[in-house]
């Protein structure tokens, strides 16, 4: 028989949201790493809330499609979609080795809370004057003796008036 207390444990951990962070309600893709690596045979799962039954997460490690050494999992309709308030999240790592009928696994859970996707639009576009200056208070007079914004012949500011 095998000692398997001489084979370590395996490891993993959500690296893209932490503990007590806000998330928008909905689809959410999270990533991770884990201890797999090329010798090793191991599958990572994720759920939400205890949700049943765990989901299969797609390696995403630089040795192709086996290898959980880096992961990730999506929240989706199809499984279930972050909703307001509190969300756990769970990924677990499960390791099956030669002769050991009951695989290794480990997890590691990050609480999270959604909150209301943002309705309003957004875009590039700057549609307010924050952050412009006022010309009440830094203007002067041209020879013309009309008001000449302080900020006029500086490159990428366009002339007033």
């Amino acid at each position: 028989t095998n000692n398997t207390s001489s084979i370590p444990s395996p490891t993993i951990a959500i690296t893209s949201l932490e503990d007590g962070q806000e998330v928008p309600s909905g689809e959410l893709t999270i990533n991770g790493i884990s201890s797999d690596d090329t010798d090793s045979d191991c599958l990572v799962y994720s759920d939400v809330n205890d949700v049943a039954p765990l989901q299969n997460a797609t390696a995403a490690g630089p040795n192709g499609e086996d290898d959980f050494s880096q992961w990730t999992f999506a929240y989706t309709e199809d499984y279930h979609l972050i909703t307001e308030g509190a969300n756990e999240l769970t990924a677990k790592i499960s390791c099956f080795g030669s002769g050991n009928p009951t695989p290794m696994s480990e997890w590691h859970s990050v609480n999270v809370t959604g909150v209301a996707a943002n309705t309003s639009a957004t875009t590039d576009e700057p549609t307010t004057d924050e952050g412009a200056t006022s010309n009440e208070d830094e203007a002067s007079l041209n020879a013309d003796g009309e008001e000449e914004g302080i900020l006029e012949g500086i490159p990428g500011v366009p002339p007033s008036g």
